[in-house]
């Protein structure tokens, strides 16, 4: 069903998220470096967590609970499967990708391809939800990592092309959001339900795979600082379940 306050909503929090990734773009231009600091290191911790709670806790479980309410008569997790299928396919590009750009010496491109990608189903699944709670948490877990990740693939994107891949990387969100928005106007009652029980499985494992496959491998190659990581992971968890508890 049509809301027009919740469209409006999602089209400033779609603002919002496109100025948060051309600030990243900016900060990391103008702090070219090749040192990573604690803090930008602690909040990509801090970002993984909430990516994990925002995935297993709001996403997939609200997608569990969608399924369950189509009475299919079917005994198999659907939902589990989509998910694991997203964050598979994800792998799949981004190590293919990878691979592929880095022997014809093309930089930063395979990155920007995960993340855009992840971007994209990330705002469909925020543009689709219609729960309030729901929404404000896929949200919050956008917001924690859009301004890094801008700033992760600035680091990595070559001058000559700069500010061309960072304002469509940055847009990816926001188009998300739109075509997702788009949906619950085009589509009524149980086709609505199944596109985001769909999307929200897939943005589960999109959010698995950013934060297990992505961020933490990098974030705890030394053990430098550890604790303080493992600390900052554990509070993005516990806020996504303190959020759960008004869902």
């Amino acid at each position: 069903m049509f809301d027009e306050n919740n469209m409006m909503f999602k089209v400033l929090a779609g603002v919002l998220i496109f100025l948060i990734g051309i600030l990243g773009a900016w900060a990391s231009i103008s702090m070219r470096s090749n040192n990573r600091r604690l803090l930008l290191s602690v909040g990509n911790c801090f970002a993984a967590g909430i990516f994990i709670g925002a995935g297993l806790i709001h996403t997939l479980g609200d997608s569990a609970s969608l399924f369950n309410s189509f009475n299919l008569n079917i005994d198999f997790p659907i939902w589990a499967a989509i998910a694991a299928f997203s964050a598979g396919l994800l792998m799949w590009v981004d190590k293919g990708a990878h691979a592929s750009l880095k022997h014809n010496g093309v930089s930063g491109l395979s990155l920007f391809i995960v993340l855009s990608l992840h971007s994209l189903l990330a705002g469909m699944a925020f543009g689709i939800e219609a729960h309030p709670m729901q929404a404000l948490a896929i949200l919050i877990a956008i917001l924690s990592h859009k301004g890094s990740a801008s700033f992760a693939l600035g680091l990595q994107t070559n001058q000559s092309h700069y500010w061309r891949r960072m304002i469509c990387f940055s847009l990816m969100t926001p188009i998300g959001v739109i075509l997702g928005g788009s949906l619950i106007v085009i589509l009524q009652n149980q086709n609505e339900l199944l596109f985001e029980a769909v999307f929200d499985a897939l943005a589960a494992g999109t959010f698995l795979y950013v934060a297990l496959g992505e961020i933490l491998p990098k974030e705890f190659e030394n053990s430098q600082h550890s604790h303080i990581k493992s600390i900052a992971v554990m509070v993005g968890i516990l806020l996504m379940t303190y959020l759960a508890l008004y869902t």
